[in-house]
């Protein structure tokens, strides 16, 4: 590597990349080396470095002279130390083969092999009879067989350009004429030679007997093949091989191939380790005209002469064992290698040859990207040529993380314009090609519906790539020409195939998504009546209808209006989108409604095709229409007057057409109300301490709930709303009704209904809950397990919220199974998010949908309505401006019901939803207090963890004074210290978490607090205004 600062050859800097140090420079590990480098290089697989000095940098009268160096140890040292027959300057040296190079010095080169160790033969020296005059010098691959060509006629034997030929069994061993080796009796004229099996035995081309072998050719007439084995540093024939005019083997040394000297192939293998050959079965035999072995997999290609394919002809590829081909054949390709094969396998085990792999990202055919570096696993094969033995790259390449046990990938072929993988699925093996995008394995789970209810879940496993221009493209990875296209952001994720066929968990995503008609953009929402078909995707990965994708009843209704419209015959081709077109409108009103002017056209659209919603707050229903003109035609025009609420309100506007298709249209209209009015709270609590039914236990502490609920409501009175208006259902004098099931819903549907547009419903539930066929129950005191009628269905729930008018609906739910509200972990977020937009239905739970709610004694509430209590009282103020959004209770519910939960040793988790910041709203003020960090010890025990009771006590004092006193040092604007003995306190120290500037220190006479409470909120009020300002 060369990092050249400028064109000055002091700022080069060459380095060499160290198997164990990494990158080093080579003016700090070569002895003696110049100071300044032009060029350099390395041989020997990075043991040898050559480099070129500029000038005469070292002042040694040689200008422009070589330097070469070798390594020994971990050190290096100048090459022509202890190299025999070296004695002046070096003028070259090349790499010839494996461990082999060739030095040119005194005007002559010289050969050397270099061991395992780092030791150098001189193979002129080792090969007494050597001509002293080479012309050429070739070592096989694996550096075994050495083949050399003389100089004219150097040695006067009367055989110009001689070829000789050196073996060695192990690369330590230096190399030896194989005439001295070979236990063949018979002179032979050997041609050439080849190393075979890892090194475990010798082909040995020789002419015919008696011939005479001049100009060293690689190819004699009549020459043949002979096989021989080493036994004890001998070259023995190998038992059961005949002549051969041609040959193949493969690469573990079981396996051969022959031509024999009839013209026919036949298959010969042994015994690992085995001496003797015996013939195997060769399928198609009479038909074979060539033979290989494939140099990744050791399969066997055999190309015959009645094969083609497409016109061309084919490679058969077939798995070999111990007696010859094993099983069907693999499948077929155009070339004489198998790694990356075309095929595509179908069920039955049977390979069905493609001339491409399938369409990857518009490429088909001979489009199919031509990797130039294969990154593989396979230990055997190991790094040759673009073959790079990297399983660790290839994984994180792949980001394979948990995936499913059935895969091994083999390979990844990498190109530039684009991917191929390589892989096995159980016991067949596949190749997908993809773009050079990011890519990923990841097994998406599968919940097969059962008769009766419930799923049965499994898995699929996919590849996920992403292409240039953000579509992702999911291959199922069994079953590789079953796949779909996607599309992800933040907000959810889209699938769809080239028909148009879309399945959407997010709204917003499914309408940025477009495709061009007659030379218009349409995104795939205004077709979702007639294009809405998740069973049409399930269908096209080939996974059971209903177990990819989790349906809304939203969603429902919208596949079976697709289905009935493509039973019609209604399609793209026939169909168009209405249009809407709607007139300017005021950002800002202060009038209780606005009219907005409308033009809608389309297939037999009218007056009650126009819809308005306004997004988080609900369907607005009854509004004055006024037509202009237009009856159940092609065009309507009117004016449409929509209430508003308090605050931003964004409207959807949509027109559907008489086929279901829709257009719509967003507007924002922020409704300021002159004067300081303010809406209205209207509050259901429900609390049931005691169970007629046996099969529910009974919750004392839930009329504490209420209580301390009812509390906090009406605290917002006046601050966040003109009137705080509370009815209860629960079992204590403070109560206005029992919480039974007749009772509840006969009462709460009209308490609800008193409320107008703009005033804020909430509904606080504390007692049991119960998760019965996928849907939830709020259990009254009369409830019964065994009958769903005597208890109170969410469905139930819900349809009293949607009747009520425009407005926030909040609903805390501390109850067992409650997060059974929003399904199950698939649709959960989907579920909450169409309650939001369409119904303004907001839900915090206190458990996951099947796990259960616990009261705590020790603090005298349920778990989940102590955090809700500490969350509303200021603690979930996370910016500390006197306002807590449904964001920051939810947040700090989340965080805080699972600390609450590990520190009583309860397993609850919440289900506590998240929202956009165009849906979320202020649920309630809080006064602005100081956060402050509570660290109370005992010094007569040297322990500063205090007990509960003296932690509360403290609690207790600092709350008086306006404190707020939160577990988490991070969240705290102050630490205060208090040190005391036996339950004494004796000093206090005051300081700022941030600074940890000491702020202010007392010492405690005889445990009277007044003074350090009186000086501490003086501190308290400095600090909390500073923080503030």
């Amino acid at each position: 590597l060369l990092i050249r600062k400028s064109d000055v050859p002091e700022e080069r800097y060459w380095f060499l990349l160290d198997d164990r140090k990494g990158w080093v420079e080579l003016r700090k590990i070569l002895p003696d080396a110049p100071k300044e480098i032009v060029s350099a290089y390395a041989f020997l697989n990075r043991r040898g470095v050559a480099i070129q000095e500029y000038r005469d940098s070292n002042k040694d009268g040689k200008f422009f002279q070589w330097l070469y160096y070798q390594k020994v140890g971990d050190g290096w040292q100048p090459l022509k130390r202890g190299l025999s027959g070296i004695s002046g300057d070096i003028g070259a040296v090349i790499d010839i083969g494996k461990r082999t190079v060739a030095l040119e010095g005194e005007g002559r080169w010289h050969y050397f092999s270099v061991t395992g160790n780092g030791a150098w033969f001189n193979i002129n020296d080792s090969l007494p009879g050597l001509p002293e005059h080479l012309d050429s010098v070739h070592v096989s691959r694996d550096g075994r067989v050495l083949i050399a060509k003389e100089a004219w006629d150097s040695n006067k034997n009367g055989v110009s350009w001689e070829g000789i030929v050196a073996v060695r069994k192990r690369l330590s061993d230096p190399f030896t004429m194989i005439g001295k080796v070979l236990t063949d009796s018979e002179k032979l004229a050997i041609v050439d030679a080849k190393s075979l099996w890892n090194g475990s035995g010798v082909a040995i081309e020789i002419a015919k007997e008696g011939e005479k072998v001049q100009t060293g050719s690689r190819f004699v007439e009549h020459s043949r093949w002979k096989f021989y084995l080493w036994r004890q540093g001998k070259l023995g024939p190998a038992q059961g091989l005949p002549k051969a005019a041609r040959f193949r083997a493969n690469g573990d040394g079981t396996k051969i191939a022959l031509l024999d000297m009839r013209g026919h192939w036949r298959l010969f293998g042994r015994k690992s380790g085995g001496n003797v050959f015996h013939e195997l079965a060769l399928p198609g035999k009479q038909h074979i005209q060539n033979v290989v072995f494939d140099k990744i997999t050791d399969y066997l290609g055999v190309k015959q002469s009645d094969l083609f394919l497409d016109g061309k002809e084919s490679w058969q590829w077939w798995d070999l064992g111990a007696e010859g081909v094993v099983g069907p054949s693999l499948g077929n390709t155009g070339k004489p290698f198998w790694w990356p094969f075309a095929g595509v396998e179908k069920q039955g085990g049977r390979t069905q040859f493609e001339t491409r792999l399938h369409s990857v990202d518009g490429m088909v055919g001979e489009d199919v990207p031509t990797p130039e570096v294969w990154i593989h696993a396979d230990s055997k094969l190991g790094d040759k040529g673009n073959l790079i033995y990297a399983p660790g790259i290839l994984n994180r390449f792949l980001h394979l993380g948990s995936i499913a046990s059935g895969v091994k990938i083999e390979a990844l072929g990498i190109g530039p314009e684009g991917h191929v993988i390589l892989y096995r699925y159980g016991d067949r093996r596949f190749a997908t090609a993809f773009s050079n995008g990011h890519t990923h394995i990841e097994a998406r789970p599968l919940y097969i519906p059962k008769q009766g209810g419930g799923y049965r879940k499994q898995s699929v496993t996919l590849l996920v790539n992403k292409s240039r221009n953000g579509l992702l493209r999911l291959v199922r990875m069994d079953q590789p020409d079953h796949w779909l296209w996607g599309y992800g952001a933040k907000d959810g994720m889209i699938y769809f195939d080239e028909a148009g066929h879309f399945y959407s968990d997010s709204e917003t995503l499914s309408q940025k998504v477009a495709f061009r008609k007659d030379n218009e953009l349409f995104s795939i929402t205004q077709f979702g009546s007639l294009l809405f078909r998740p069973d049409v995707l399930e269908q096209r990965l080939g996974v059971p209808k209903g177990s990819m994708f989790e349906l809304t009843h939203r969603d429902k209704e919208r596949m079976q209006r697709a289905v009935s419209l493509a039973h019609q015959g209604l399609s793209l081709k026939n169909s168009t989108p209405p249009r809407l077109t709607i007139s300017d409108v005021p950002e800002e009103t202060d009038k209780p409604y606005i009219e907005i002017g409308l033009k809608a056209e389309g297939n037999g659209v009218g007056e009650g095709s126009i819809v308005a919603d306004i997004l988080g707050a609900g369907h607005v229903r009854g509004e004055a229409v006024q037509g202009i003109e237009g009856r159940k035609q092609k065009s309507v025009r009117l004016i449409k007057k929509i209430p508003l609420v308090r605050g931003l309100n964004r409207i959807k506007l949509s027109v559907v057409d008489a086929d279901g298709l829709e257009a719509w249209k967003y507007v924002n209209v922020d409704y300021r109300p002159k004067g300081n009015h303010k809406p209205r709270l209207w509050a259901a609590v429900i609390a049931t301490k005691d169970y007629m039914s046996p099969d529910f236990a009974q919750l004392p502490l839930t009329q504490n709930d209420a209580k301390v609920i009812r509390s906090l409501l009406k605290r917002q009175q006046s601050k966040m709303f003109d009137q705080v208006v509370v009815k209860s259902w629960c079992q204590s004098e403070q109560c206005d009704s029992q919480p039974v099931k007749r009772l509840i819903a006969k009462e709460l549907p009209l308490f609800l209904s008193q409320a107008k547009n703009g005033d804020r419903i909430e509904i606080f539930v504390s007692g049991h809950g119960v998760k019965l066929d996928d849907e939830f129950y709020i259990v009254p005191s009369d409830g019964k397990i065994e009958d769903k009628q005597s208890l109170i269905s969410w469905s139930e729930v819900q349809s009293w919220l949607q009747s009520s008018p425009l407005g926030k609906k909040l609903v805390f739910l501390d109850t067992c199974q409650s997060g059974s509200v929003f399904g199950s972990k698939r649709n959960k977020r989907r579920l909450f998010q169409e309650a939001v937009e369409d119904g303004g239905v907001y839900v915090l739970a206190a458990t996951a949908e099947n796990a259960s709610a616990y009261e705590l004694n020790d603090v005298g509430d349920g778990l989940f309505t102590y955090a809700v209590k500490e969350g509303m009282n200021g603690m979930a103020d996370s910016n500390s401006d006197g306002w807590i959004s449904f964001q920051d209770l939810s947040f700090f519910l989340a965080r805080r019901v699972r600390e609450l939960s590990k520190a009583f040793d309860v397993p609850m988790e919440p289900e506590v939803p998240i929202v956009n910041e165009e849906m979320d709203f202020i649920v309630t003020g809080a006064e602005r207090k100081l956060r402050l960090y509570l660290n109370v010890g005992d010094e007569a025990s040297f322990d500063m963890s205090a007990t509960p009771g003296r932690v509360r006590f403290w609690k207790k004092q600092l709350e008086s004074i306006g404190v707020l006193v939160v577990d988490a040092k991070k969240d705290a604007a102050a630490v205060l210290t208090i040190v005391e003995n036996n339950g004494v306190p004796l000093r206090a120290q005051f300081a700022d978490s941030g600074s940890r500037k000491i702020l202010a220190q007392w010492r405690i006479q005889n445990g009277n607090l007044d003074q350090i409470l009186k000086d501490l909120k003086e501190k308290v009020g400095d600090l909390t205004r500073s923080k503030f300002i």
